[in-house]
């Protein structure tokens, strides 16, 4: 059963044609890029921010617990090397 990349939908089940061509669809396109986008709201933003410096916080939190592992496991492995000095 062969499915469409976009929405994997089964391609048999998919006869909906939004657009009659591949040049209809190109000019839609280029007026949806020419149009500037309507700018966001200041609720958006903040939301946007706050969501932003949570996940830099996830970030630097698995980047210490990666630390404290690999410096937990070298302190261990240390600790089992006996050193003989000559």
């Amino acid at each position: 059963m062969e499915r469409t990349i976009n929405n994997q939908i089964p391609s048999e089940n998919n006869n909906l044609e939004v657009f009659p061509d591949e040049e209809a669809f190109q000019k839609i396109f280029a007026e949806c890029l020419e149009n500037n986008p309507a700018t966001i709201s200041n609720a958006t933003k903040c939301y946007y921010d706050q969501m932003h410096n949570l996940f830099i916080k996830y970030l630097e939190a698995i980047q210490e617990n990666m630390f404290r592992y690999a410096y937990q496991c070298g302190y261990e492995a240390a600790s089992k090397f006996k050193y003989k000095r000559e």
